[in-house]
């Protein structure tokens, strides 16, 4: 999936280990672009997120800025 969203103009996937809860996880995801450098302090940023692993199972879609 993350080779596939690469091929998205301005999508840069991030792949990292599994966390309990969607905001662990957007959590992490946030640290780990910082990490990267794909993000700074008052970036806005779009995060999705969903639990079925097909076409159209996105269930989560918020606009966030780095703090």
């Amino acid at each position: 999936m993350a080779r596939r969203l690469a091929l998205n103009w301005g999508v840069l996937p991030i792949l990292y280990s599994a966390e309990p809860s969607d905001e662990a996880r957007i959590q992490m995801a946030m640290l780990r672009a910082r990490e990267l450098g794909y993000v700074k302090n008052g970036d806005t940023i779009i995060v999705t997120a969903g639990q079925n692993q097909r076409a159209g199972g996105t269930d989560l879609i918020r606009v966030m800025t780095i703090e």
